[in-house]
């Protein structure tokens, strides 16, 4: 039965209306129910029952955290996305966060003005996001980012949640059918083995249909990726193209890149910014982790070895050209302009 999983979105008001309204529509792509403060405004204690009576029957708890800290919570004094985060980990609630980096922020501030800043409780705002990131979490700057989030995630808390989410009636066998059932199994497994068949060719049918390796290089090298100037080792920000950091990267990423606290800053801006945008076109994959780990671990797929590796072919025959003509050719998809490696700001 495919369990539908009920997630509890927290988040700030009026400064992240559409990065809500992201995370709703990703949850619904996925397959599964979202669930939130819209129904609610903030400002009683009967209003603060229900909401975290909603949390209690959720089966997994998002926090969407921006640049404010919202509105407060006149018992404990902290506001009211905290409260909830705190009452839905007293809970042992399945959880997980994504956080606004610095240039998210800043594309807020241009968007909203100074109402997307914290201006009255910025110490606690800083304790809180402290609280959050030393936990499993992942940061955003675009709307897109949310939704690959969600994408990732919810899938390893469907496949690890023993019990809860919500499954079709029809799909519920009635427990007087259960002795009926059982006498057509063997009717059943020979049907099983006709469409297991059927899903192989369809199967064949989709890889035979994937895009080639030119078309992914195409797309990987017009998506550009910003390195912020303390992570790249120089005076200003850099742009990189996905293409040209995959080929650049490419041992870090076969050995695997995690988002863990052990994980070096390099590590984790390829996880965020490389690896995952790797994983939506089938080139990188989630490697294992230990039981109950908090954190995730992405590496290059078997097709993201071979895209790899005929960069790398194409690069080394362009080169040989040039030897040989001695000229310098222009720049192509399969080759980008080589520069020296960014440099990791933090030691493991």
């Amino acid at each position: 039965m495919k369990r539908r999983l009920q997630v509890f979105v927290c988040s700030t008001y009026e400064d992240l209306r559409s990065e809500r309204q992201a995370a709703v529509e990703a949850i619904l792509k996925a397959g599964h129910i979202p669930a939130g403060m819209e129904l609610f405004t903030a400002g009683s204690e009967s209003q603060l029952k229900v909401i975290q009576q909603w949390i209690e029957d959720s089966d997994v708890f998002l926090l969407v955290l921006g640049g404010r800290y919202g509105s407060i919570e006149p018992t404990s004094g902290l506001s009211y996305i905290e409260v909830e985060f705190d009452f839905a980990r007293q809970l042992s609630k399945p959880f997980f966060s994504v956080v606004i980096t610095q240039e998210g922020l800043e594309t807020k501030v241009k968007e909203l003005g100074i109402s997307a800043i914290e201006q009255n409780n910025a110490e606690k705002l800083q304790r809180f996001r402290d609280k959050v990131t030393s936990q499993l979490c992942a940061f955003f700057s675009s709307q897109q980012e949310i939704k690959l989030a969600v994408f990732e995630t919810l899938p390893q808390f469907s496949d690890s949640i023993s019990a809860g989410g919500w499954v079709k009636a029809s799909e519920v066998t009635p427990s007087e059918d259960v002795a009926k059932q059982l006498t057509r199994l063997l009717d059943e497994n020979g049907k099983l083995k006709i469409e297991n068949d059927e899903l192989k060719n369809a199967v064949a049918t989709v890889r035979a249909d994937r895009p080639d390796f030119s078309q992914l290089a195409k797309t990987l090298e017009s998506e550009n990726i910003k390195i912020r100037a303390a992570l790249a080792g120089t005076k200003n920000a850099i742009k990189k193209t996905l293409l040209r950091l995959t080929i650049e990267s490419s041992n870090e990423l076969a050995r695997g890149v995690s988002n863990s606290r052990q994980a070096n800053e390099w590590e984790i801006f390829l996880f965020y910014n490389v690896a995952s945008r790797l994983a939506a076109f089938g080139l990188a994959e989630h490697d294992r982790v230990p039981p109950n780990a908090m954190w995730q671990r992405l590496k290059l797929s078997k097709d993201g070895i071979k895209l790899v590796t005929r960069a790398k072919i194409n690069i080394a025959a362009r080169k040989q050209k040039q030897t040989e003509t001695s000229e310098v050719p222009e720049a192509s998809i399969d080759e980008p302009v080589q520069s020296r490696r960014v440099k990791d700001s933090r030691s493991k």
